[in-house]
């Protein structure tokens, strides 16, 4: 009971990111954003389709995705190819979102802020809308949110 007491808030929080994960990938498939098609050809460009990217965009967040996606390549056919991408999506940005608050939570730390408090920021965090749709779409948003939480900290 000790144990629990002491860490309530931490279990709060992993339950509200997996909760919000679960949700995520229960309600929205990725590939029927109505951006998808274009980003789609990142990742077509990456498995040596002859596609024109003209949109200024990094591959780096293209190249993760195909990575899991790669992972799946013999198990990908019509009926589950949204499924699969949609999934290889969410899982990617999942990691960056935790990079993401890893890197936020050594920044509020340093600025001695209380564990309680971020682990409760944290878990309201996990429900904001905007931060609900980065980590469901296939835009490079999330990763700039990973990047950015981390090149704070180190400027701090």
């Amino acid at each position: 009971m000790k144990l629990i007491k002491k860490y309530k808030f931490l279990l709060v929080l992993l339950i509200s990111i997996f909760i919000s994960q679960n949700w995520i990938n229960l309600f929205y498939i990725s590939s029927r954003n109505p951006d998808f098609s274009k980003y789609y050809d990142y990742i077509n460009y990456i498995f040596g389709l002859d596609v024109n990217i003209d949109y200024g965009h990094g591959l780096l967040y293209y190249f993760l995705i195909s990575l899991v996606l790669s992972n799946y390549i013999e198990m990908i056919n019509f009926s589950n190819l949204n499924i699969v991408i949609s999934n290889s999506v969410f899982l990617i940005n999942f990691l960056l979102y935790v990079v993401g608050l890893i890197g936020l939570y050594k920044l509020l730390l340093i600025k001695n802020v209380s564990k309680k408090n971020i682990y409760l920021s944290f878990t309201c965090l996990n429900f904001f809308p905007p931060i609900l749709l980065a980590r469901s779409v296939m835009k490079p948003e999330i990763l700039g949110f990973c990047f950015f939480m981390w090149v704070v900290y180190f400027l701090e």
